[in-house]
């Protein structure tokens, strides 16, 4: 069985015959925590209104401000979270050791730890649409 991660969205904007823009609302888990009130991370935990894109069949089946629920695989949901915190970080700390291993100088290994990345994010920026198709959301 496939796992998929689900939320229930409603649909903001009819794009073109194939495509929805839906909202989600991303809410932290300290939402639903009976000591939330007493707790000092709740005070950073926040509600989100994210949109987006869910390719469908046929749009006009769907109107703006109908209720839907947007699924996507669990398995996208780790890609994302590889890509977006888990290389950058190898990266930053290979980078910091390697030069700080050949200069065995702090500012410069720091610098080239912060410079790796702009090529990291640059090459995610160019690569967006391919990587875009690998993160379908659907409908229920």
């Amino acid at each position: 069985m496939e796992n998929i991660i689900d939320h229930p969205g409603i649909v903001k904007e009819i794009r073109d015959k194939k495509t929805l823009i839906v909202s989600i609302i991303s809410t932290s888990a300290c939402n639903h925590c009976s000591s939330k009130e007493a707790c000092s991370l709740s005070l950073s935990s926040e509600v989100k209104e994210k949109e987006v894109e869910v390719s469908v069949q046929n749009a006009d089946d769907y109107k703006p401000g109908q209720s839907v629920i947007v699924v996507m695989n669990q398995k996208n949901g780790i890609l994302a979270v590889v890509l977006g915190y888990i290389v950058p970080l190898f990266l930053l700390l290979a980078s910091v050791f390697v030069v700080y291993g050949v200069s065995h100088n702090e500012a410069w290994a720091g610098l080239s730890g912060l410079l790796i990345l702009v090529p990291y994010y640059l090459a995610l920026y160019f690569l967006n649409s391919r990587i875009k198709k690998q993160f379908q959301f659907r409908l229920k």
